[in-house]
């Protein structure tokens, strides 16, 4: 696209040394007055204050900032750029910048953006934590554990930064090393919620019941966390503790009653302890929520099959392979139904 050039072209000219002098298009103009119909937006608001203080650089990152969220990325691209052009040191506007670089995907020019805002304030913490993040995402793992080690020179006790070298070891299968790292990332910060997440996941997978203290303490920061209280209830499901599993998942229903794999994950457990035809109800309520829900209609098959109402059972494993057609289980249930 033209405009994507366009974005690409900017910020190529400032990484080179040039910044785009241009105001944007809406930079000094005054906004008309709002009619009662239609309240003032934050950019008309921010418009206002800048054509009365046109040198104020955290006008124009506030600004850019508003643009990025309505997706308006040449008018949030040329609003960085005079705010760097007015305070050409401050690096969370070279943060800024890689954002929108990222958003049209342009990893390159993000990267080295942040590397020119990194020459002029080498100690910078926040834009070095984010050139880790971008080197992170295109999978350059030694070029982002080369940032994060550099940063942990001069901040040792940077929780964030041991959470990003431990989500690069861990996408490195390096489990032990990653769970070293979080183990430092909630020494030095004990509400730092993700890590306590990222702790009960690799925990998880080994099945140990350290798991369920590491889901406390999210939930201790984030109560009515939905990925908190999935997590611990799947892992009382694998862990053959189906009561306490059941438990974690109505505590989601209750606060978000339409999440589809609480209510599917329910009434697969009540399948296991033979209460069949409130297991079929929760699958029901499951396609209700989402009918597009394929293992729910294969499981909600299974249960009519059960029961003895064998077109329903028919009825819902073809519709199960509509939305996935290589489902072995519908297959299978088709197969023994139609001998």
């Amino acid at each position: 696209m033209q405009s994507k050039a366009l974005y690409i072209i900017f910020f190529l000219l400032l990484i080179s040394g040039s910044a785009c002098q241009n105001e944007t298009k809406t930079e000094t103009k005054t906004t008309t007055k709002a009619s009662a119909e239609k309240p003032i937006s934050q950019v008309e608001r921010l418009t206002q204050r800048i054509a009365q203080d046109t040198t104020n650089a955290e006008l124009y990152y506030m600004r850019s900032n508003f643009y990025l969220q309505e997706n308006e990325l040449e008018n949030a691209a040329n609003d960085v750029l005079k705010a760097m052009e007015i305070d050409p040191e401050n690096g969370k506007y070279y943060q800024a910048a890689s954002d929108i670089l990222l958003n049209i995907n342009d990893s390159r020019s993000a990267i080295g953006m942040l590397q020119k805002g990194l020459q002029l304030k080498p100690k910078d913490i926040g834009m070095r934590l984010h050139l880790a993040k971008v080197y992170l995402y295109v999978r350059k793992y030694e070029e982002a554990e080369n940032h994060l080690d550099f940063l942990l020179q001069f901040d040792k006790s940077n929780p964030e930064a041991y959470l990003y070298k431990a989500l690069l070891y861990k996408e490195q299968n390096k489990q032990d090393q990653a769970i070293e790292n979080l183990e430092k990332a909630v020494q030095y910060d004990p509400d730092y919620y993700e890590a306590f997440m990222q702790l009960a996941l690799l925990h998880s997978d080994k099945k140990d019941p350290i798991t369920i203290k590491y889901l406390d303490n999210a939930l201790r920061l984030n109560p009515k966390s939905i990925e908190a209280l999935y997590a611990k209830g799947f892992f009382y499901q694998q862990n053959e503790q189906p009561n306490k599993a059941k438990a974690e998942y109505r505590k989601i229903m209750k606060i978000q009653p339409q999440y589809q794999y609480a209510i599917y994950n329910v009434g697969y457990l009540l399948l296991q302890q033979d209460s069949v035809e409130l297991s079929n109800k929760h699958f029901n309520m499951a396609i209700g929520v989402d009918p597009a829900y394929a293992n729910a209609y294969q499981m909600r098959g299974l249960t009519s099959e059960i029961l003895g109402d064998i077109d329903a059972a028919i009825r819902d494993y073809e519709q199960t392979l509509i939305f996935k057609k290589d489902h072995e289980k519908a297959l299978e249930g088709l197969a023994r139904l139609k001998k």
